[in-house]
C-alpha cells in the first residue's frame, strides 16, 4: 500500500488536494483510477472525461507501476497541456494536510461518490522527538573525488530515495544519477536512515532550531555521480550520443548546444518532455539526467 497526492493541473501552491492509498499490489485499469482522481478531486465531468497524470517535474506517468511511496501527480485531461510548477520552493514531494484518504482499488460503486475537498491548513511547528544526523558526503565523479558537503538531519525517519531528492534540490544531481554507498554497500532506496545508522539520541525532545552540530552524530557516505549521456534524435530518425564533452546537469542549454552544432545541421529547437529548452536555463532546471532522449527540430 503507497500513499499519492493528487492535485488539480496548476494547483501548484499545493492548496487543495487528497489523498488516495494505492494497493499497488494489485492490477488495476490506469484509466479507471485517473477518473477516480478526478472524482477526488471534484473536476466537472470526471467520470464523463479522459485523463492523464504528471509528476511535479512534467513527466508523464502512464501506468501504475511507475507510482512511488508519496508520490505527487497532477491530474488534467488528455488534451490539456502541464502547467509548470514556476515555485521552486515547494518540496517536490510535499504533501496535503488531509484526512481520512480514500483506497485504490477498492470495490468500486455504481456511482463514484464526490469526495468533500480538504484544503491543506498550515500547522504550528511542534517539539517532536528527532535523531540529528550529520552526513559527510564525499562526491565521486569519473572515478575521483571531487568534492565534499554536509548534509544536517533532524531525524532519521526518512528512505534513501527522499535523501537523494534532498541531494537533488541542493546539488542538481538528478536521483537516477545517484548511488549512495555506505561501508562498501550500496545503500538502497527504499530503506530508511534509521536501518542504517544507530540513534543515541533517541528519546530526547529538540526543536529544530535547538540543534547544534555536536550534538548530531556524524557519519560518512560516498555518492557515486553517473557521466551524463544524452541521446539527441533529429526528425529523420538519427540518434547523436552527446558523452563526455564537460556536459553535466549544471551545464546551460547553450553550451549543450553548442556540442550539437558540431555534429550536425542547423537546427532551431532543442526539445525535451514536450517543452523547448531554453538557452539560458541549465540542464537540471528540467529534470535532465543520463540516459535522457532529447528532439532537435
Amino acid at each position: 500500500m503507497i500513499r499519492v497526492n493528487i492535485f488539480v493541473n496548476g494547483d501548484h501552491q499545493r492548496e487543495n488536494g487528497e489523498v488516495i492509498m494505492v494497493d499497488n499490489s494489485v492490477e488495476f485499469s490506469w484509466p479507471l483510477f485517473l477518473k477516480h482522481c478526478a472524482v477526488q478531486l471534484n473536476l466537472p465531468s470526471a467520470y464523463s472525461k479522459t485523463w492523464k497524470a504528471y509528476t511535479n517535474e512534467g513527466g508523464a506517468i502512464k501506468s501504475q507501476v511507475q507510482l512511488i511511496q508519496n508520490d505527487v501527480l497532477f491530474i488534467a485531461e488528455t488534451t490539456e497541456k502541464f502547467k509548470h510548477d514556476v515555485n521552486r520552493n515547494i518540496d517536490a514531494r510535499s504533501s496535503p494536510n488531509v484526512e481520512e484518504p480514500s483506497c485504490w482499488p477498492a470495490a468500486i460503486p455504481a456511482e463514484l461518490k464526490i469526495q468533500p475537498k480538504v484544503v491543506a491548513n498550515e500547522q504550528p511547528e511542534k517539539k517532536t522527538k528527532l535523531n540529528p544526523l550529520v552526513i559527510k558526503v564525499r562526491v565521486i565523479n569519473n572515478g575521483s573525488t571531487t568534492t565534499s558537503f554536509d548534509l544536517m538531519l533532524p531525524h532519521r525517519e526518512l528512505n534513501v530515495l527522499k535523501l537523494k531528492k534532498k541531494i537533488n534540490k541542493i546539488h542538481h544531481i538528478h536521483t537516477s544519477d545517484q548511488t549512495l554507498i555506505l561501508s562498501g554497500s550500496v545503500m538502497n532506496d527504499e530503506t530508511f536512515l534509521r536501518e542504517y545508522f544507530s540513534t543515541p539520541h533517541v528519546g530526547q525532545v529538540f526543536n529544530k532550531t535547538d540543534i547544534k552540530m555536536h550534538e548530531c552524530q556524524n557519519v560518512t557516505i560516498f555518492l557515486v555521480v553517473k557521466p551524463l549521456v544524452l541521446y539527441v534524435k533529429n526528425l529523420q530518425g538519427r540518434t547523436i550520443k552527446i558523452e563526455g564533452v564537460g556536459v553535466d546537469s549544471n551545464s546551460t542549454v547553450s553550451k549543450l548546444k553548442e556540442q550539437l552544432y558540431n555534429r550536425c545541421d542547423n537546427f532551431k529547437r532543442l526539445l525535451y518532455n514536450q517543452r523547448v529548452l531554453v538557452d539560458g536555463e541549465r540542464l537540471y532546471h528540467y529534470g535532465i539526467h543520463s540516459g535522457c532522449v532529447l528532439y532537435i527540430c
